[in-house]
């Protein structure tokens, strides 16, 4: 993952909306979006060189991505942080999956990974490099690369930061119509930073906008299956309807 951008609970809505590219190299493949087997219901895309994923939401409308970071004691054979990130999509709470990444991280099993947790209730970012912490985070925007959350001197999340603060969306609609804008900004021509790389054999391989929602309001789901400036968003917003709905039925059944 080489962008994430959490808007969280500034729409009441909306608790959760992210907008998400997938940095990679261009030949490692992956799979469409779609609802996984066995319980609780996630909807994901599939790494298939390591049958993990990078980002996902399951039934219980917890969300969880992550992001590599640096790390200097990496491990001889280090366990996949895409596995992991789906082992995290099986926790009934942001705040489980929150404390199980903090757990995993602290074997020293893994490279450098950040993992962001969020559903309606709690969110926070479990950053893994040479230590481990956890940061809870509040209300508001909060965007992540491949170091700190919310780090001023990152120039992308800077780019991200003023793009975004310049047509706030407060509503769902505006919100993916903005972060599909933000999330389509191509290489430039000058050398400056931007959302959208592409190098010799890795860059942006694919793009994601969610929005879990509460009330009437639907969730969405769209997923561009390569660089967003070149291919366009497809919807799959019905499946990510049917995986809260799985939720929403398992809660009602609940003696």
């Amino acid at each position: 993952m080489c962008l994430l951008l959490l808007q969280y609970r500034t729409s009441a809505a909306a608790p959760v909306l992210l907008a998400a590219n997938r940095e990679e190299l261009f030949g490692r493949p992956a799979t469409l979006p779609g609802i996984q087997p066995g319980n609780p219901r996630v909807l994901c895309a599939i790494d298939q060189q390591a049958g993990g994923t990078w980002l996902g939401a399951n039934q219980y409308g917890v969300v969880v991505g992550v992001t590599n970071r640096l790390k200097s004691n990496l491990p001889v054979r280090p366990r996949s942080r895409g596995l992991l990130c789906r082992e995290l999509l099986s926790c009934t709470t942001a705040a489980e999956a929150a404390a199980l990444a903090l757990a995993e991280l602290k074997t020293g099993r893994y490279a450098g990974a950040n993992y962001l947790c969020a559903d309606r209730r709690s969110a926070a970012v479990v950053q893994g490099s040479d230590r481990v912490d956890v940061l809870p985070l509040e209300a508001g925007v909060h965007i992540l690369t491949n170091g700190d959350i919310n780090d001023r001197r990152d120039s992308r999340q800077r780019f991200a930061r003023e793009f975004l603060a310049a047509k706030f969306p407060h509503t769902v609609r505006g919100f993916l119509d903005v972060t599909a804008r933000l999330c389509r900004q191509g290489p430039d021509l000058h050398g400056q930073p931007t959302v959208v790389l592409r190098g010799p054999d890795r860059g942006t391989v694919s793009s994601t906008i969610l929005a879990v929602t509460q009330g009437t309001e639907p969730a969405r789901y769209l997923h561009a299956a390569g660089a967003p400036d070149l291919t366009p968003y497809e919807d799959y917003s019905q499946l990510l309807q049917e995986v809260l709905a799985a939720g929403q039925r398992s809660t009602a059944a609940a003696p």
